[in-house]
Parts: structure tokens; C-alpha cells; sequence
């Protein structure tokens, strides 16, 4: 994994700490690093969603697969939710492609 989130993924990290939501983050996570196989590899990027990232798979120098991980709640006080939408209701992050 390449991290080129600017902070990106340490906010997310402090936050599901703080929130006591390490699971979904571990979990969303897992399911974007799990494309890491034969030479591909996961880049993160900053993404305009608060508590978000934006992800590339890569092999060969190509894009197969990209996506995000989407930060589904209420990040505090001043900042109401993102409004992204997912099939079956979600309090965390999750993967969409």
C-alpha cells in the first residue's frame, strides 16, 4: 500500500479510535488491501469527502480497479453527514467502486 492521502489515512485512524469504529475501518480496509496480488498495488488518495479516501489498484504501471472508502456518519457538530448512500444502512466506512 502507498499512502499519498496528505494525512488522510492518520484523520481516519484517530477518528475511528476516538469513535470506537477500528472495526469497519480495519474491515474496509482489508477489503481494498485483499487486491494487493500478483504485483498489483493499493494507492490512497485524499478525498473531498470529510474522513474519506480515494483508492487506485495498480499493476503493470495500469489502473485496474479504483474506488473509495467513504466515511458513512456524522463527522461532529459542524460537519453533517456526506449523504453517499449504500445498500444496506451503514455507521462507518465502507468500499465503493
Amino acid at each position: 500500500m502507498i499512502d499519498k492521502s496528505n494525512g488522510g489515512l492518520k484523520e481516519i485512524l484517530d477518528h475511528a479510535l476516538k469513535t470506537n469504529q477500528e472495526r469497519s475501518i480495519i474491515k474496509a480496509l482489508a477489503g481494498v488491501l485483499n487486491h494487493e496480488r500478483d504485483g498489483a498495488h493499493v494507492v490512497l488518495y485524499a478525498d473531498f469527502a470529510k474522513l474519506s479516501l480515494a483508492f487506485s489498484v495498480i499493476r503493470d504501471n495500469k489502473l485496474i480497479y479504483n474506488g473509495g472508502i467513504i466515511y458513512h456518519g456524522k463527522v461532529g457538530e459542524t460537519i453533517p453527514e456526506n449523504f453517499s448512500t449504500t445498500l444496506t444502512p451503514t455507521q462507518g466506512w465502507a468500499v465503493h467502486t
